[in-house]
């Protein structure tokens, strides 16, 4: 059985006095559900340089402040039959952004060309994410 260190990024920023978590779906693969950007750590990488660069790839984003880890956690990707070393972040979000925003995924990887849907979601109301997308955050409050 293969292992893969993950990182999770959970990017957020303050809203009227509310705390909102940066969310995706795929547009072309609705099933595959709600998620947050997360991505392997390549060979020879280091967590935060792996993180940014999911990041970027995945939704275009690059200006972040208080990157704070919030714990590990393993997960059996059952499909693949590899287990997961997941890594969860917390990522102050410092820019301009839309309230929704799409983006088409960059860099070399299986995701290279999806395309993905944003959206800013109260942490209160935070429907499930997909595949324990979800499981540290908890952490952020």
């Amino acid at each position: 059985m293969k292992c893969k260190n993950k990182v999770f990024a959970y990017i957020t920023r303050g809203k009227n006095e509310a705390t909102e978590l940066l969310v995706f779906k795929h547009r072309d693969y609705p099933e595959a559900g709600i998620q947050v950007p997360a991505g392997t750590v390549e060979i020879g990488e280091n967590h935060v340089a792996a993180l940014k660069r999911e990041i970027e790839e995945e939704s275009g984003l690059t200006v972040f402040s208080d990157i704070r880890y919030l714990g590990h956690k393993m997960y059996w990707a059952k499909q693949k039959d590899e287990i997961h070393h997941r890594y969860f972040y917390q990522l102050r979000f410092r820019g301009e952004s839309l309230e929704h925003f799409r983006h088409i995924v960059t860099g070399t990887g299986e995701d290279q060309d999806l395309v993905f849907d944003y959206s800013w979601v109260n942490l209160r109301q935070l429907p499930p994410l997909i595949a324990q997308h979800g499981q540290m955050v908890g952490k952020i409050f």
